[in-house]
């Protein structure tokens, strides 16, 4: 499986360089090692998401679309994730 992450540039002026390249080392950790992505739903939105663990946080995701083996996702902040900058 494999993943392409929506609306970099956004992520990284919200949060930061640094947290912005943890999230990419912790996605591709997260998809090389896991061959079934473990997806659930959250109320109140269409799209299922999954949680990949950080170093620091963990981070959630929306599947915004799956074509062949790569999951677009988009980054969705958690609602106690502090803005790092």
């Amino acid at each position: 499986m494999r993943f392409a992450l929506r609306n970099k540039s956004r992520i990284i002026e919200s949060f930061g360089n640094d947290f912005y390249k943890n999230m990419i080392i912790s996605l591709k950790s997260y998809f090389e090692n896991n061959s079934e992505v473990e997806r659930h739903k959250k109320d109140g939105y269409n799209h299922d998401f999954i949680s990949v663990p950080g170093t620091k946080c963990t981070y959630q995701f929306a599947i915004v679309r799956q074509q062949y083996d790569v999951l677009t996702l988009a980054y969705y902040p958690a609602s106690n994730q502090v803005n790092n900058k």
